[in-house]
This record gives C-alpha cells, sequence and structure tokens, in this order.
C-alpha cells in the first residue's frame, strides 16, 4: 500500500493519512470539497478555510496574518509507502487560484535531504488567475518523499485559495505513479538526464533559423538563457519570451537548445522524453529528430503552424515518447526544441521538457569454488535469495539462514545445485 500524508502548515489536527492502493501503480485525485477544507482550521498562521453558499461548497486558502502583514503559507505534502518498497515515480498535478500580489515556490525533498526548488512563479500583479502545474519525479526511489508550496503573499488581503474548490471553479489534486519493492529498486538504476525547469538557451526574435540550429556544432552564444517554464500568456512561465511588436502578427516560432554531458559507462536501456508544449513542437537529440507533437508531417519550416490550438489542462501536460538509446553519445549532447503556434494571433505559447533513461544493469553472477567436501559460493550483488535443490529443474528452496556472500557449504555427497532469485 501507498500512503498520501497531507499537512498543512499550522493545522492543528496534524497528519491525515489517504491510502492510494497497492502497488505497482497507484492514481489518486484528492478532493478538497470531500477532504482539504476539514484540514485547513488553523487561524492567522498562513492557511485558512471558508465555507461559501450553499454550504456544500468549500474553499480552501492561504490567508495573511492580518490585513496590515502579508505572510506566507506553505503547504505540504508527505507521500510514504509501506516499509520496503520505494517511490518510483511521481507525476503531481496541482491547481491554485490566485487572488492577490506574490509569488509561489515548489519544493521537494526524498528521505529528509535538503529541500530542491522545482519551480518558481513569477510575480503575480494581484488579479485573479488560476494556475494548473503538472510536476513530474523520476526515479526517485524514495521511502519518503515530501513536496512543499510556498505562497509569498506581497500586499493585499485577498486569498490564495490552494486547490481551489468553490461554485466557480471546481479543482482537485491529482497524484499518480509507480513503486517498486526495495529490493527491485537495489536493481534499478535511473538516470535523470533533463529535469523540469532546467535552464536552456533560446532564441525569440522571429528569425529563421534555417536547420542549422538543430545540431550540436551550432554556436548559439548570442542566445540568451533562462529557466522553464518558457511562454508568454499563461502568466505561469518562469522565463517570458517575447512574441514581437503586433499582438495581431506574432512570432510562429521559437527556438530552444540545452547541452548535457552524459558520463555514464553502461548502455542504456530505455530513453523517455516528455515535451510540455503550447501549440505544437519538434524536438531534436544531436541533430535527428526524436519527437514531433501537435505539428503536420513533412518538413517543418519556422513559417509552419502547429495542427490545432491547446487550451485547459492540455496545457500542463507533458506529451512523452520513447527515444532511441542509440542516439545518445558518451561526452556532450545536444537537444534542440523549437515550438511553434496554431495561428498568428494565439494568446500564448509554453515550453518545458524532461528526458530520463533507464540504464541496462549487469545481472548478479553466481561463483562456485570447490575445496574438497566444501564448497564457497560468492556474488555481485544485494537483494537477492541464494536457493539450493537436488535437481536443476526443482524443487527450489531457500537456503537456511540467508546467507550472504560469500557463504561457504561443507558435507554433501550428492549433486547440489544452486542459483539467485531476486526478492519478492
Amino acid at each position: 500500500m501507498v500512503f498520501l500524508v497531507l499537512c498543512l502548515a499550522g493545522a492543528s489536527i496534524g497528519w491525515s493519512a489517504i491510502v492510494l492502493g497497492p502497488g505497482p501503480t497507484f492514481s489518486y485525485t484528492y478532493s478538497p470539497r470531500l477532504s482539504l477544507g476539514l484540514d485547513t482550521n488553523a487561524l492567522n498562521v498562513g492557511v485558512g478555510y471558508m465555507r461559501e453558499s450553499p454550504a456544500n461548497f468549500n474553499c480552501s486558502y492561504i490567508v495573511p496574518a492580518s490585513s496590515a502583514t502579508p505572510a506566507s503559507g506553505t503547504v505540504t505534502y508527505e507521500f510514504r509507502p509501506d516499509a520496503g518498497y520505494v517511490i518510483d515515480d511521481l507525476v503531481l498535478i496541482q491547481r491554485v487560484g490566485l487572488f492577490t500580489t506574490g509569488s509561489i515556490t515548489g519544493e521537494y525533498s526524498a528521505d529528509g535531504g535538503p529541500f530542491q526548488v522545482f519551480y518558481i512563479t513569477p510575480a503575480y500583479p494581484g488579479t485573479s488567475l488560476i494556475l494548473t502545474k503538472q510536476i513530474r519525479f523520476h526515479h526517485l526511489i524514495a521511502s519518503t518523499l515530501t513536496v512543499r508550496y510556498t505562497i509569498l503573499r506581497t500586499g493585499s488581503s485577498r486569498s490564495v485559495q490552494f486547490i481551489r474548490d468553490c461554485d466557480d471553479v471546481p479543482g482537485s489534486l491529482t497524484a499518480s505513479g509507480t513503486i517498486l519493492s526495495q529490493a527491485q529498486a537495489n536493481h534499478t538504476r535511473g538516470l535523470s538526464i533533463i529535469n523540469q525547469g532546467s535552464s536552456w538557451k533560446y532564441l525569440d526574435d522571429g528569425s529563421n533559423q534555417g536547420t542549422a540550429w538543430r545540431g550540436p556544432n551550432f554556436n548559439d552564444s548570442a542566445w540568451r538563457s533562462g529557466f522553464a517554464e518558457f511562454g508568454y500568456g499563461d502568466k505561469d512561465e518562469t522565463t517570458t519570451n517575447q512574441f514581437g511588436p503586433d499582438p495581431a502578427n506574432k512570432y510562429v516560432t521559437t527556438y530552444f537548445r540545452h547541452t548535457f554531458l552524459l558520463t555514464n559507462d553502461s548502455p542504456f536501456k530505455r530513453v523517455m522524453l516528455g515535451l510540455l508544449r503550447d501549440d505544437g513542437g519538434v524536438a531534436y537529440l544531436n541533430g535527428r529528430e526524436v519527437f514531433k507533437s501537435n505539428m503536420p508531417l513533412g518538413t517543418i519550416v519556422n513559417t509552419t503552424f502547429a495542427s490545432s490550438s491547446v487550451d485547459g489542462a492540455n496545457e500542463a501536460a507533458f506529451y512523452e515518447t520513447s527515444v532511441n538509446p542509440t542516439n545518445m553519445i558518451r561526452g556532450t549532447n545536444v537537444l534542440a526544441v523549437e515550438i511553434h503556434q496554431q495561428r498568428l494571433d494565439s494568446s500564448d505559447i509554453s515550453f518545458d521538457l524532461d528526458l530520463w533513461g533507464e540504464l541496462e544493469i549487469d545481472r548478479p553472477s553466481l561463483q562456485i569454488e570447490r575445496f574438497g567436501n566444501c564448497a564457497l559460493l560468492s556474488w555481485n550483488a544485494e537483494g537477492f535469495i541464494l536457493e539450493s535443490a537436488q535437481h536443476a529443474d526443482g524443487p527450489w528452496d531457500p537456503v537456511l539462514g540467508d546467507p550472504t556472500s560469500p557463504y561457504s557449504v561443507c558435507g554433501f555427497d550428492d549433486a547440489v545445485f544452486f542459483r539467485l532469485r531476486d526478492q519478492p
């Protein structure tokens, strides 16, 4: 079983646990109308609760300590699988309604380690804004994951409604992912290559860059740098792109490049790419096209429009594809992405990306050396059970005492077979 434990800063009732269900996968939507409002009963500590009319419509929100002294509020979620299991992947979709000035910082901590920032929003001007964010964590291998959002209020006594669920704008928190037994995790080596919210070089001047910009030898030193999410129009971007002097005749294409270094000795078993694009996008790895999303077939140029417009939840979605591992090289690699508008007067664009892989892992080898009537067994990996049998086709039974390598056994006259088995 996996549990989602929710803590709202300052709430007097402490923790509340929600069972997500048995592994290896889980998916749960946390409804504020049913549960969240019951947990937000602290006073003047950054978290508040309001019941609107009719009585069954609830709102949960960050409030200031006083109208004269704006306050920061922190909402914290803790994910904890059962003993012996770890969280592998987690996707968290968070909805926020902002009705004040301020900004939001999202952070996470795995197994009690230092908190790492996964996004910081710009300072909002105090106008009404509904923000939907999808956060993706890959290959955590964590027995505890803590995710927290801090709202820094810079003025006004109005609220920030976190996981807003009012009569006018219903919302929810959705968590989904996978868990592994610790034994399985001992034999899983995942590598986050490009994280969501990473730094990219970008060009947003409306120029035609042709095809040379896609390759690893292109000189992008004149391009500007910034952190994802990129875009304009949604007010949730970390780096704001330019669209040109005419809002009715905006640039069709915006370019992005990211250089990364691979030093791992093991080959990749699988490589996955997740692309957030509004409206359409094409990704190139070391000059080779690896993903085309919401774009027409055929040759793509700087004036090619995306196939369709993107709105609603699709604006925050990451679209996934597998990438041929042979496209990755040991040393310097370049991922280049172009984002395309669906029409010249489109209101917004968005871009973010993550890239991760699974490394090939050598299977453990079992070695046996015989000395007279004794044998010395040794193996090169943890998390396996040593089993023995009188015949090669079994039945197989665990060797008593749960031995570790090296292990000696003596006093057998007939043939004995040994093998290693993954722990369940």
